[in-house]
């Protein structure tokens, strides 16, 4: 080209830019440089920006001003390109080794200016006159740490391609950073010394595809004068993975020096190779022995020894210390233990800043849902099944918390959205039951909660719910928090644990010792020992060896130049250091390195910091105000101090910016977020949040509104707020984040409160924060606002709906009469008043009537009656529900009414959730007014067969309740009310009724306290009761279950914590106290006492507590303690009745009052005597006892005993026993006393109350002399068990347009595969491409080629393979692994992967396969060390048609699905390709198939011939249908049949001494003489080697045994020569005989016969057997 402007001549014209020189007198050497077409402003002002931030770097041109805008003038060093030089000659050995010294000094000095040149090639590099090199064009520079380059058509990839690095072409998941100099330097060097590129394909497409797949030839290969140092230099260099590669010019440059200086040594490369930024070691340093506590909860979950009774399975780990000093690193210890046990590990994280989300432990369930998609088929098959079963409706919330889970459950997913109101109670037990199928000890699992400090009430009592639950076998639950941020809820969580006998495994992470410290810094700076102890001095003295603050203050210090690498090593100056470490803490640090970025990169971080911990880069943009551009370069230096890094593999995103991105640890954004300061961090947060807003990002905006505390301005900003927090709520809510939502309607409220023009507007929004609290259990908040509420609803019914909420949250503390008071109020205000003068009278009639009424209930028609939908009906129903429980603890005729009332509802208005709930009470009132017990049982019966039939699943599991709380000891066994009682608690938990389930635990225990054979069976329920009470704060209920385990504890005289009484928390009320104020609880207390005063005779505490524990059941009618309270009671009375004189008013008293109780059991004998008739003989025998009628007594006691010992009732069984032997003793009957007294001391014993038992040893010395056994039945404690985008910047539309075209002229399979394998390959970097097509008849199958090479090797004629595999039970979208055999499937491809895209339909981007823990156990994935995947559907018409895998062994994160959107493009035009080469494919193989038929079927005719080739009599195949066939005429006739089994003894032996051919000749002539001695009818068949069987029709056994002795004398008598000691040819013959039966087949005969044929052969040979 012509010189312009006085050039000294031209250097480059490409068509985009325009370079020439010119010589200035002064300033020496000029270059210009002009940019041409689009965007050339642009780019010179780019570059310029660049060099003016390299100003006074050496080796880089100095910028100089121009009066041209699209010109840029630098002053530049006289010399020539290295591209010229080369083009004469390549270069010598020590002439590469300086250029590459040279090269590497400089890039170390613009790489530390923070610049990377990104365009470096041969044309860039200046060989100056002096002997040095100079840098130009820096077009492509950027000022950012790292960049993730767009998908660009290859001509437009700038830059010459040969000297590219793979992620600088965009076809990896690898960011572009200083690293890809790097990489250029070494193509550089590599051209230098061999005189070409290391790949050298002319076209453009197989030029990419070589620096992606292939690995360049070794330089001794071409050259085999290289020195081997430079080889390995250049190999680490042209590394695929940026990871692999030097990491720094310093390091390389060091190296080179080496090699440099002696060529003939090699030595370890990257000795003084280290990063931008330091970072810990991939080993923990002193933490062998936290680590060895991790492993051993491990194993105990793993591989556990029999829990202790009652122990709740889960194990807990919780670790504990300060920010930094490594206790999420300990943690992840732990998936490395539990991988390789074929276990999972999953893991969340609670958020510092957005402290209201359980997005944490959410994520964690998401990731265990991700494991399961990774199944085999049978085994994702099998655990879903058993989840639906147990999930039932609660399949939806499962998929509310973690969508992936739709996937696992399929359709059982997709159910209809619950009653929010149930929701919250629902989430808890889903998890729980999820939890409770997935782990397993040979399975287990590890939940990993980390910053458990920062976690919301939810987050924590779905940590407590899951702890507390039984049957969580091989569970690892770990939770990690700093010790000094630990609130209230957390430790009150943990304090209960300890209560309730969880004990945590505590792990303390405290600092590193100066010993730990040192060899963290021996590994971090590659230090010898002595230095490194000398800085851990110094250092620790700062950050007191807490690893986190050390490697800050190690790059804080590198970064000021108090810590420096030379050639020697790192070098410091001790006074130095020790005047930087002693300056601030390291948040301080972290605050002024965020300062020194400059004010765009620091507020950027403090956005993040407001937004959370982990954002996506597309709302950080908008939460800044920024295009995506303006963020890219406003993060550049965040990303470049490491202060923020890219989240990969994390949370799925098609973000267009940088993905997600994070803070590198908690502590950077604890800076960020506190160097705002308070008023500053509002309006940043106001500024973000109306951002947000406007973008649509409703929650996230909310959020930021919220925590700005925004005041609107006006009427239309107001609405917005409000609008906009509302929105929120109602989606938090959704998720059950109700802190968040209670938060957002406060706020609400709050703007709303002071306007009367939104007054309505305000109470809707306080109504539902009303509710809101009562679901948080902060009731006393719900008080207040109720109280502002009551005076503002519009009607009675509005006023109805809050006093139902406020009702049940008075009645959940016990503040029963409250409730009832207002519940009546409001009743009455809705036109049902209750009838305070002549309420007695009136509820009796009304309940007479309701009594009458169920007397002619239909279930039939019932189900078909219309549901109550009248508003007012709706509401009085809604109050009533909620009133009843309160009414029945507090006020019984208020119960009755309410009974009377909703039975008028019901009538007129139809059936509800709540007046079933309202009628479920009836039998208590039944019982307590009218004495009526029938009645009860009726409408119970009916009530549940309605709610069944209409589906009220909630409403059902509380009906089943109250029916066995109340209802059903009455008229079925206890023991077999135990199951209802069950079946109803777990219906509860299933739903989510926390407090109702925790009621219903108390026929659960009782009844199996009462039934079961020993004590140890109680306490697995005992213990799940008592930690659901302790969760759910009912105080009655954890008291008395506190009681019964305190009995047990006596009774047992245990000391472990199963059944060790809790500690009384500081200010509890002590439970005598209680019991004094509490029905139920003092019945309890009262009643266990008695049955141990009963059981020990201890007469004087007898007295002081039965008759108050009798009273107090008598305000409980119809429950069981009712019943057991008559049993201490009518012995108290008996007792006194002895001590008073006859005819005495005390006297006649306590008669009346024995017979009173006497007459109640015989009514209750009548309907339900096994449960109640012993107690009436054992009562009468008292009172004929006490009134001197001996005889009578003993009679009594007599029929009592007989009576006990047919049920199962241990305590009642050993008090019989006792006072019988007593009144023995008494009558002078030594002997048969004793033996009673003996047998309630066994009783005790077997029932495991040792500590009673030692107390008749005590009481009565000579039991101590009988030998008395424990019994070792089921129930015995051994034996009792406590289990229950990046996007494309500009898209390749050459390249989808040239694939689109290959794939198009293709009309054969193999073709097609062949077309897609070269081009994804030549595109995407894959180092090989698998294609899983889904074949009409065949399924899914492998389409393998018949090589599998990394490179160009030619991929013949590939067929589809024959192991193929297919799972028609899900839908042909599964494998099935029995098809995956070493040549199958799992040797091409990675079954699991594929199976995961099968199952969720979306495209997986996989960094590396072997360290995901979905896929790490795949067979595939067995040896090797890396494997980035991309597997993507193709689907046409919605349907799935075939899978595209594409792997890289040669790079991590290789391939990321936004990266590789186009993959995705291209596979509607494969999906037709597919069906045109399938069309054709289809019917070429349906040829085959016809030609394989055929051929098949002549093997088969031959294959089933009937005849055995050697012998001439039938082969097994005719015996087997013969066997069959008179099997079946047995079964019509009864006629039996026999079966004869023979066998040639020793016969082995004779092929080895006679031959083969003698023993074929021998077995022709055995067979003759075998089918000489049979019938006609009968047949001989041989029936494999030197074995024969024999058919006997009709045949019975001793017919058989004599043809079979024929047979057994035929072969002896023909002396067939055998050798040895031998003799003769003999046989042994077993016989079976049986006729034909439909509950066993003709197989079984023989198998018998086989066995006789054994004993035979047993019996020395030669002889005949029968088995019958």
């Amino acid at each position: 080209m012509p010189a312009r402007r006085g050039s000294a001549g031209p250097v480059f014209d490409d068509g985009r830019v325009r370079v020439w020189r010119t010589h200035d007198p002064d300033l020496g050497v000029l270059l210009h440089k002009e940019a041409l077409g689009e965007g050339a402003l642009e780019r010179i002002a780019h570059e310029a920006s660049v060099l003016r931030r390299l100003e006074g770097v050496p080796g880089v041109p100095r910028l100089r001003s121009s009066v041209d805008p699209c010109v840029l003038v630098a002053a530049a060093s006289d010399g020539r390109s290295l591209a010229e030089a080369l083009a004469e000659r390549r270069l010598t050995p020590p002439e590469v080794l300086a250029l590459g010294q040279q090269l590497a000094a400089t890039l170390e000095a613009v790489h530390e200016a923070g610049v990377a040149h990104l365009g470096l090639h041969p044309g860039t590099v200046l060989l100056v006159e002096d002997g040095g090199v100079e840098l130009v064009d820096f077009t492509l520079a950027t000022m950012i740490a790292e960049v993730r380059p767009g998908f660009t058509h290859h001509r437009e990839i700038l830059g010459p391609l040969p000297y590219l690095s793979p992620e600088q072409t965009g076809r990896t998941g690898s960011a572009v950073d200083r690293r890809s100099d790097l990489y250029a330097v070494g193509a550089v060097l590599y051209e230098a010394a061999t005189g070409r590129p290391p790949f050298i394909e002319e076209d453009a497409f197989e030029l990419l595809r070589e620096i992606l797949t292939r690995e360049p030839t070794p330089v001794t290969a071409l050259d085999p004068t290289l020195p081997a140092g430079l080889e390995a230099v250049l190999a680490r260099l042209l590394e695929k993975e940026p990871d692999r590669r030097y990491q720094s010019a310093a390091g390389l440059a060091h190296d080179l020096a080496r090699v440099a200086a002696d060529t003939g040594t090699t030595f370890p490369l990257g000795e003084r190779d280290f990063p931008d930024r330091l970072s810990p070691p991939t080993q923990l340093i002193g933490r062998d022995r936290e680590i060895a506590v991790l492993t051993e909860a491990l194993d105990a979950v793993a591989d556990p020894a029999e829990p202790s009774s009652g122990a709740p399975a889960c194990r807990v780990v919780l670790v504990s210390g300060g920010p930094g000093v490594g206790k999420s690193a300990l943690v992840s210890t732990l998936r490395r233990l539990v991988t390789r046990r074929g276990g999972w590990f999953v893991s969340g994280k609670a958020d510092q800043v957005v402290r209201d989300s359980s997005a944490g432990l959410r994520w964690a369930l998401r990731g265990l849902a991700r494991l399961l998609l990774a199944e085999p088929p049978a085994a994702l098959e099998a655990r879903a099944r058993e989840l639906r079963q147990r999930l039932r409706s609660n399949a939806s919330v499962l998929v509310a918390i973690a969508p992936e889970f739709a996937q696992v459950l399929g359709e059982s997913g997709a159910a209809a959205v619950l009653d929010e109101r149930e929701r919250e109670d629902r989430i808890q037990q889903s998890v729980v039951d999820l939890l409770q199928v997935v782990a397993s000890p040979s399975r287990p699992l590890v939940l990993f909660l980390d910053d458990v400090q920062w976690a919301p009430p939810s987050a924590l009592d779905m940590l407590d719910a899951i702890v507390n639950a039984p049957g969580m076998d091989g569970l690892l639950l770990v939770g990690a928090y700093r010790d000094t941020d630990v609130d209230a809820r957390l430790a009150a969580i943990v304090g209960s644990w300890e209560r309730l006998a969880v004990k945590p495994t505590r792990v303390r992470l405290a600092p590193l010792d100066v010993d730990d410290l040192a060899t963290l810094l021996e590994h971090v700076l590659r230090l010898p020992a002595g230095q490194s102890a000398v800085l851990a001095g110094v250092l620790g003295e700062r950050t007191g060896g807490n690893p986190f603050d050390t490697i800050e203050l190690l790059n804080s210090l590198r970064d000021d130049g108090a810590l420096a690498l030379a050639d020697g090593g790192w070098t410091w100056d001790a006074a130095a250091v020790r005047h930087h470490v002693g300056r601030s803490d390291v948040v301080a640090l972290l605050t002024a390195r965020i300062e020194d970025l400059g004010p765009d990169a620091a507020h950027v971080l403090g956005v993040m910091a407001c937004l959370g911990a982990e954002v996506s880069g597309t709302d950080l943009a908008t939460a800044c105000g920024l295009t995506a551009g303006q963020l890219v370069t406003h993060l550049g230096r965040p990303l470049a101090a490491g202060l923020v890094t890219a989240a990969r593999g994390g949370r799925p995103t098609t973000d267009a910016v940088l993905g997600r991105l994070r803070f590198r640890h908690d502590r950077v954004q604890q800076a960020a977020f506190e160097r705002l300061g308070a008023e500053e961090r509002r309006a940043v947060q106001a500024r973000t949040g109306w951002r947000l807003a406007a973008a649509g990002r409703g929650l996230h905006a909310a959020r930021q509104l919220l925590a700005a505390d925004v005041r609107p301005l006006d009427a239309d900003e107001r609405e917005r707020v409000v609008r906009l927090y509302r929105w929120a709520a109602d989606d938090e809510r959704r998720r059950t984040e109700f802190t968040a939502a209670e938060q957002f309607l406060a706020a609400a409220a709050r703007i709303l409160r002071d306007d009367p023009a939104t007054a309505h507007q305000h109470f809707e929004v306080e109504s539902e924060r009303h509710q809101v609290l009562y679901q948080l259990g902060r009731l006393d908040e719900a008080d207040t606002v109720y109280a502002s509420l009551s005076g503002g609803a519009r009607d009675d019914r509005e006023l109805a709906q809050i006093t139902a909420i406020q009702v049940a949250s008075l009645t959940n503390r016990h503040m029963y009469g409250a409730a009832v008071e207002l519940g009546l109020r409001v009743l009455a205000r809705l036109g049902v008043p209750y009838p305070e003068p002549d309420a007695a009278i009136e509820v009796a009639c009304g309940l007479a009537e309701v009594v009458a009424w169920t007397k002619g209930l239909d279930a039939v028609a019932a189900r078909g009656r219309p549901v109550l939908t009248d508003p007012t009906a709706a509401a009085l129903a809604a109050v009533m529900g909620r009133l009843s429980p309160a009414a029945f603890f507090s006020a019984p005729l208020v119960s009755g009414w309410l009974v009377t009332r909703a039975q008028r509802l019901w009538e007129e208005h139809g059936p509800s959730t709540d007046l079933m709930a309202v009628l479920g009470h009836a039998p208590v009132a039944f019982i307590a007014v009218l004495d009526e017990y029938h009645a009860g049982e009726v409408l119970l019966t009916h009530l549940l067969a309605t709610g069944e039939a209409h589906g009220w699943e909630r409403a059902v599991a509380y009906t089943r309740f109250l029916h066995t709380v109340s209802s059903a000891h009455w008229f079925q066994p206890l023991d077999a009310c135990v199951p209802t009682a069950k079946q109803a608690r777990d219906g509860l938990l299933h739903v989510g009724d926390l407090p109702q389930a925790c009621w219903s635990y108390v026929p659960v225990v009782v009844d199996t306290f009462e039934t079961a054979p020993h004590l140890d069976q109680s306490l697995p329920e005992l213990a799940a009761a008592l930690a659901l009470a302790e969760r759910t704060g009912i105080l009655p209920v954890q008291r008395s279950f506190s009681i019964i385990r305190r009995f047990c504890h006596e009774a047992r005289a245990g000391t472990d914590a199963s059944t060790s009484p809790p500690p009384q928390a500081p200010g509890e009320q002590a439970v005598e106290a209680l019991a004094e104020s509490n029905t139920v609880v003092g019945a309890y207390l009262w009643l266990f006492r008695s049955i141990s005063a009963a059981l020990l005779g201890d007469w004087e505490r007898l007295a002081a507590n039965s008759r108050a524990a009798y009273r107090r059941a008598q305000r409980l009618p119809g429950i069981v303690i009712t019943l057991m309270t008559t049993v201490p009671f009518g012995l108290d009375l008996s007792l006194q009745l002895r001590r008073q004189p006859p005819g005495g008013p005390a006297h006649t008293a306590l008669l009346s009052e024995l017979d009173d109780v006497l007459d109640w059991l015989r009514r209750r004998a009548h309907d339900q005597p096994a449960n109640v008739a012993h107690l009436v003989s054992y009562l009468e025998a008292e009172r004929a006892w006490a009134l001197g009628d001996h005889d009578g007594a003993l009679v009594a006691f007599d029929s009592a005993l007989s009576a006990v010992q047919r049920v199962s009732r241990p305590w009642h069984h050993a008090l019989l026993a006792r006072r019988a032997g007593e009144l023995h003793r008494e009558r002078g009957l030594e002997h048969s006393g004793r033996l009673h007294l003996a047998e309630a001391k066994q009783v005790l014993l077997d029932w495991g109350a040792d500590a009673m038992a030692a107390e008749f040893d005590r009481a009565h010395p000579f039991l101590r002399d009988r030998s008395i056994a424990r019994a070792t039945t089921s129930g015995s404690r051994a034996a009792i068990s406590a289990h229950p985008v990046l996007q494309a910047d500009t898209i390749d539309t050459t390249a989808i347009l040239r694939v689109a075209q290959a794939l198009a002229a293709q009309t054969t399979m193999p073709q097609l595969h062949d077309a897609i394998v070269e081009q994804l390959r030549a595109i995407t970097g894959a180092t090989a491409v698998r294609v899983v097509l889904r074949d009409e008849s065949a399924g899914w199958r492998v389409y393998r080629p018949a090589t599998d090479t990394v490179g160009d090797a030619a991929l013949d004629d590939p067929a589809l393979d024959d192991s193929a595999f297919d799972d028609p039970a899900l839908d042909d979208s599964a494998f099935d692994d029995s098809a995956f055999d070493e040549d199958g499937a799992a040797a091409l491809v990675p079954v699991s992967a594929v199976r995961y895209v099968l199952r969720t339909r979306e495209a997986l981007a996989v960094d590396d396969a072997t360290a995901d823990d979905r896929f790490a156990q795949d067979p595939y994935l067995a040896d090797e060390q890396r494997l980035a995947l991309l597997v993507v559907p193709v689907l046409r018409a919605a349907e799935l048609r075939a899978v595209l895998v594409l792997e890289n062994r040669l790079t991590s994160g290789a391939f990321t699905t936004d990266r590789l959107g186009f993959v995705t493009m291209l596979t509607g035009q494969l999906a037709v390709a597919l069906d045109n080469a399938q069309v054709y494919t289809s019917l070429e193989r349906r040829i085959a198939e016809r030609t394989t038929a055929l051929r098949s079927a002549n093997a088969q005719l031959e294959l089933l011939s009937s005849t055995d080739a050697l012998t001439g009599v039938a082969n097994r195949r005719r015996f087997d249908a013969a066997l069959a066939a008179e099997w079946t005429r047995s079964l019509e006739t009864a006629l039996p049949v026999s079966v004869l089994m023979v066998d040639v003894d020793r016969f082995k032996q004779y092929n080895d001494d006679h031959g083969h051919l003698a023993g074929d000749a021998c077995l022709v002539e055995i067979s003759r003489l075998l089918a000489a001695g049979l019938r006609d009818t009968d047949l001989l068949c041989r029936y494999g080697g030197e074995e024969f069987a024999a058919i006997l029709p009709r045949a019975d056994l001793a017919a058989a045994v004599d043809v079979a002795e024929r047979m057994r004398l035929a072969v002896e008598d023909a002396r067939l020569p055998h050798t040895g000691d031998v003799g003769v040819v003999t046989v042994s013959v077993g016989v079976a005989s049986s006729p034909a039966s439909t509950r066993s087949q003709g197989s079984e005969l023989l198998a018998r016969a086989d066995l006789a044929l054994y004993a035979a052969k047993r019996a020395g040979r030669n002889c005949v057997r029968t088995q019958v």
